[in-house]
């Protein structure tokens, strides 16, 4: 009888740089929601902003989220993953690092809209990578589990980082994982789909063929 674990064993192992991205960009992108009561205590205690504000902040930033999401895929063809998310984790790090620094309130919710449209990004080339992969389904399951482990310890660390460098410590926390995160991106391919029916949404340009997927 064949042996088939060690051809699964070494495609397993050619895979494990893309698998560890998908993880990675997975988990920056949910920590726009996951560590959002974080976001909102830190600016109610550090800057002193009201609920009503805070939640305002919160909005700005998760709609930023699914609006960069949405208008970068007229562009998920033409530029390649590995370039989005980069940028997508520089505009989330340099956001966090004005709200470290930064205390106006229209200054905040500026570095939000910059955030969430990071985070956007982020995950639109995430989705892109795993879609370029001969088995999406296997690699988004593997990634969204990845994630999860990767979102709990990051929301352990805010608190020490609020302990350590005061209640907006948080931000900076969140700044060094954007950078951190960037490096991993380099094991996404750069574009073409696979060619499957059921993936034939990704060619229609623009918003449709990310609402309609």
């Amino acid at each position: 009888m064949p042996n088939r674990a060690a051809p699964v064993k070494a495609a397993v192992v050619r895979q494990l740089p893309l698998i560890i991205a998908v993880c990675v960009g997975f988990g920056l992108a949910h920590i726009a929601t996951s560590a959002m009561p974080f976001q909102i205590g830190a600016l109610v205690d550090g800057t002193h902003r009201s609920a009503s504000q805070a939640g305002l902040f919160g909005f700005f930033e998760v709609a930023a989220l699914a609006v960069g999401m949405i208008l970068i895929s007229a562009w998920i063809d033409q530029v390649s993953p590995r370039r989005i998310a980069i940028a997508g984790s520089v505009f989330a790090a340099s956001a966090n690092v004005g709200l470290y620094f930064i205390d106006p309130f229209f200054m905040q919710i500026l570095f939000a809209v910059l955030a969430g449209t990071g985070y956007g990004l982020v995950f639109a080339a995430t989705i892109a990578g795993v879609a370029a992969t001969p088995q999406p389904d296997r690699i988004y399951a593997i990634g969204n589990g990845g994630a999860l482990v990767i979102i709990v310890a990051v929301m352990r660390t805010l608190p020490a980082a609020a302990k350590r460098l005061g209640v907006l410590g948080m931000f900076v926390a969140l700044a060094v994982l954007g950078v951190a995160c960037a490096p991993f991106f380099l094991a996404f391919r750069s574009g073409g789909r696979v060619v499957e029916t059921r993936l034939a949404a990704w060619r229609i340009p623009g918003a449709p063929g990310l609402l309609f997927a």
